[in-house]
């Protein structure tokens, strides 16, 4: 039995990931390879994608992968996105700053991500703007935490302004994660809160 995976379905995502492991892959391959893997948004998924172009693959061949034809698809801009940020390129705060201008992604970790790149860019507003969306997706209980110190920081500097609440909290330790969420939606829906433990 060989390595391959048995489901099929999985079968030309490792096809995929064999092509841009492989140094002699030519661009047409590598197209393919990425249009394969951008089919579905899987941050885990993409991810990986972007470490190994940034690792297997010329800068110059990663712009013509990386077209404008293709960034079209929300899902490729928020590769080229990840791509930049793993090559440490600060051209990824403007492609942050476009996922958050045209509202087509939906995965709030995606938007998380475009927020932390757009905070450390010093772009705040957009920052704001990107974590109001994610939380506005309903996201897993999991966001919360991931996003906890994001969404303080950017309440330090950009704090909601519809109005002002003091929200008293009582009961037992249980009440630490109840607060991050309550925190969170209170940014969202734009009420500078005061929690009092």
């Amino acid at each position: 039995m060989s390595g391959r995976p048995a489901r099929e379905g999985k079968f030309p995502e490792w096809k995929a990931f064999q092509v841009i492991e492989n140094p002699l892959s030519s661009t047409t391959e590598l197209v393919s390879a990425v249009k394969t893997l951008t089919v579905h948004m899987e941050s885990a998924v993409l991810e990986r994608l972007a470490t190994l172009l940034v690792a297997r693959v010329r800068p110059e061949l990663l712009s013509e992968i990386l077209s404008a034809a293709m960034l079209g698809n929300p899902v490729v801009l928020y590769l080229k996105m990840k791509v930049l940020q793993t090559a440490g390129q600060p051209q990824a705060a403007d492609v942050a700053a476009e996922i958050v201008s045209r509202s087509s992604i939906e995965d709030p970790i995606a938007l998380l991500e475009a927020a932390q790149i757009l905070m450390a860019g010093e772009r705040y507003d957009l920052a704001a703007q990107a974590l109001r969306s994610a939380l506005y997706l309903k996201p897993a209980y999991v966001f919360f935490s991931r996003s906890e110190k994001l969404i303080r920081d950017v309440w330090n500097v950009r704090p909601p302004l519809l109005r002002k609440l003091k929200i008293a909290v009582l009961g037992s330790s249980t009440t630490t994660f109840l607060i991050s969420v309550l925190r969170a939606l209170c940014f969202r829906d734009g009420i500078d809160a005061e929690f009092y433990q």
